[in-house]
């Protein structure tokens, strides 16, 4: 897969922010008391595309030239914001994080809620979060990701509370994984539960050798053309589904995908989910993942990690 590139954006460039428009593509359990325990999907997402407003005159697209602005030479990454789900600075340290341990990184693009300290160089696509199902709001995002040329073809998708803490290359980002085969997820009568039992349903009708877990809350690539695919073969934006696990599984069906885990066991990625982690294995998570992600409780115990380790602006602030 080549990721196609467009040039740095320069801080003296004007705050750029495009509505989407409309696209084509139509359309949890209860964590363990452990010390660090499995984060089961992004849940920071949104609302049908039809909400979304048309492009107005402020609205920019790839080959305008704003301030004298190059185009973005490098990888998109793709941050889904809904600012009353946040706890605190979560979305600012994400950015941080990138701009610091992704050398390919190329536009910053959030596509929800604005947040205060938004500065010239960022991209801000509004869209206003108008489902409660997670997992139709993620579609919707999704789908106002597709219908922007502000946005390459092949792009990351990540999360306001996933971080690198480590070096990250396009190869980290290009590796598919899994938490193991797909099985339902979630507390029994849950929103969550019923979409994960939906995705097994629908993934179930294609009589697929082995259907695996993509829901590993690290940040993947996707592909605009496969993405659309995906969100009106399944009705994602009606029905609420697994976004990522029916992505993968449909469209590399033959993948043996690297499987990972979020505990205190794993290599790759960690997830704090809990009011009381222990100390010593938070520390050490740190400084072996690549990848750190959190929960409502995990929230203050990874704050103090992230303001050590991203304490300088990035030229996406004020």
């Amino acid at each position: 897969m080549t990721v196609k590139k467009t040039a740095p954006a320069k801080s003296g460039a004007s705050t750029r922010k495009a509505p989407a428009k409309r696209t084509a593509a139509k359309k949890a359990q209860a964590p363990k008391k452990e010390e660090l325990e499995v984060a089961e999907e992004p849940t920071e997402a949104v609302k049908p595309a039809e909400s979304v407003e048309d492009p107005s005159p402020e609205a920019i697209s790839d080959n305008d030239v704003v301030s004298g602005m190059p185009q973005d030479l490098g990888i998109h990454v793709v941050i889904p914001y809904v600012a009353k789900l946040a706890k605190g600075d979560e979305l600012l340290y994400a950015v941080r994080a990138w701009q610091q341990n992704f050398k390919e990184l190329g536009r910053i693009i959030i596509v929800g809620d604005a947040a205060p300290w938004f500065g010239k160089d960022i991209i801000h696509i509004p869209h206003a979060r108008t489902n409660t199902n997670p997992q139709i709001d993620v579609a919707d995002k999704l789908a106002t990701v597709i219908a922007s040329d502000l946005v390459d073809e092949i792009f990351v998708w990540s999360n306001d509370d996933i971080y690198p803490v480590a070096q990250v290359h396009p190869e980290d980002l290009l590796v598919r994984k899994a938490m193991g085969p797909l099985k339902e997820k979630g507390s029994a009568g849950g929103v969550y539960r019923d979409n994960s039992v939906r995705t097994l349903k629908a993934l179930a009708k294609l009589k697929l050798a082995k259907a695996f877990d993509y829901a590993a809350h690290v940040p993947v690539v996707f592909e605009k053309t496969k993405l659309a695919e995906t969100l009106a073969t399944f009705k994602c934006q009606k029905e609420g589904h697994l976004i990522s696990s029916l992505y993968f599984n449909t469209h590399f069906p033959d993948e043996r995908p690297i499987i990972t885990r979020n505990d205190d066991k794993g290599s790759i990625v960690a997830s704090v989910w809990s009011s009381s982690p222990n100390p010593a294995i938070l520390q050490r998570v740190f400084e072996e993942r690549k990848f750190i992600n959190h929960n409502d409780k995990g929230w203050p115990h990874v704050l103090p990690y992230l303001k050590k380790l991203f304490p300088e602006k990035s030229r996406w602030e004020k």
